[in-house]
């Protein structure tokens, strides 16, 4: 930025916490003064989430949604818990037991880039050998598609649905993917 004539909003900083946006805009001041506010720096959610927000068109999967709370999550997971037809992950006398585990492990299938037809396509594919672990896989995939027609229903998306979304839009649409490539010539 003192060296060339780089525009500080075409630089674009990406990290995975916000002390992290903190320390990287602290430096920056430092080192170039009031320009570094001008720099784009944002966790990976929060610069998707301004993508879903700036370009609703975009994304018509979850337009008009909002982002759910953990308290959101837990409420849909739980409705969705207590109307499926499963037994291993909603055991008898405690039925919401799995609900954290079930919540994580729907977390860790989006970080993947796993939807629920993903899902379903690497669930047949995999050959189980533990016919209970296969079980509980189909009961999560099961619990994973109601979850997601419980947040369409209630015009919700999850932190992962975040990145997720982003990621998924950008490698279907080289337009909008050459707009920000334009709007950022410099990725850090």
């Amino acid at each position: 930025l003192r060296q060339t004539d780089t525009s500080p909003d075409s630089i674009l900083a990406l990290t995975f916490t916000n002390s992290g946006v903190h320390a990287m805009r602290e430096r920056l001041v430092e080192m170039i003064g009031s320009a570094a506010y001008r720099v784009g720096i944002n966790t990976f959610h929060t610069f998707c989430n301004e993508l879903i927000h700036d370009f609703p068109e975009e994304f018509p999967r979850i337009v008009g949604s909002r982002s759910a709370s953990r308290v959101d999550q837990i409420r849909l997971l739980e409705g969705v818990i207590s109307q499926s037809d499963i037994n291993l992950l909603r055991p008898y006398g405690e039925p919401f037991y799995h609900l954290f585990a079930v919540m994580s492990e729907i977390e860790r299938l989006k970080k993947e880039n796993l939807d629920p037809d993903d899902f379903d396509k690497f669930l047949s594919q995999l050959a189980e050998t533990d016919d209970k672990r296969a079980r509980k896989n189909r009961e999560l995939a099961i619990l994973y598609r109601a979850y997601e027609a419980a947040l369409r229903r209630e015009k919700l998306y999850d932190f992962a649905d975040m990145i997720m979304e982003a990621t998924r839009t950008l490698a279907r649409d080289k337009n909008f993917l050459l707009r920000l490539q334009e709007q950022y010539q410099y990725i850090l």
